[in-house]
């Protein structure tokens, strides 16, 4: 039976991967803009906002995973 640490591990694992496709879609934004390709950019920017909504998703779910697990995030440990 999985328990709150697997699920918040998953999401971790989620996590990555949303941070990866914002880093694709972010440089695929600045090779189109290099490219001068007006097309290319305003696609591009489409897929970063989408992927930017998926990294701020995964983000969220990642945190209340960890959150159940019982982890406390390190600006409260660490009073920052």
């Amino acid at each position: 039976m999985r328990d709150d640490n697997d699920y918040a591990i998953e999401f971790g694992e989620y996590l990555a991967t949303a941070a990866e496709g914002f880093m694709e879609a972010t440089n695929a934004v600045s090779a189109a803009q290099m490219l001068a390709d007006f097309g290319a950019a305003q696609a591009a920017d489409e897929t970063l906002t989408e992927a930017w909504k998926c990294l701020q998703s995964a983000i969220y779910e990642f945190r209340k995973r960890a959150a159940r697990a019982g982890h406390e995030p390190s600006a409260v440990k660490f009073n920052r």
